[in-house]
């Protein structure tokens, strides 16, 4: 029975070991790949909005 539990543990680690390596490898792809995009520009027709203390929302405790 002992070689039985013990088989099973192998098995188990090993699949373990073997989906972290599958995530790793994932892993690098995705940040290889992320190299590669471009960053977000600001539109011609966009309006950039200061926001001020005074005209900040409150939350409703803070009139309490």
């Amino acid at each position: 029975m002992e070689m039985y539990i013990r088989a099973i543990e192998k098995l188990t680690i090993q699949r373990v070991l073997d989906w972290r390596a599958k995530e790793i490898v994932t892993t690098m792809t995705v940040v290889d790949d992320s190299q590669n995009v471009t960053p977000l520009q600001a539109r011609p027709n966009s309006k950039q909005y200061k926001l001020y203390e005074n005209n900040s929302p409150i939350m409703v405790a803070e009139n309490i």
